[in-house]
C-alpha cells in the first residue's frame, strides 16, 4: 500500500504508510491533498508566511 501527497494538484512524494513525508511549499496560499490506494482522500488548505 502507499499513499501519494499532491501539492496543489501536481504529485510531490509517494510513501509507504509507515514513512515521514516532509514538503517544505513555497510562500503562498496552497491546497495539500492525501490518497491512499483504495481512493480514500483528505485535504487541508494552507497558507505559508514568509
Amino acid at each position: 500500500q502507499k499513499i501519494y501527497w499532491f501539492l496543489n494538484g501536481k504529485l510531490v512524494a509517494s510513501h509507504e504508510p509507515t514513512q515521514k513525508v516532509f514538503i517544505l511549499p513555497k510562500v503562498g496560499r496552497h491546497n495539500l491533498v492525501c490518497v491512499d490506494d483504495e481512493g480514500r482522500s483528505t485535504s487541508q488548505k494552507l497558507h505559508v508566511l514568509n
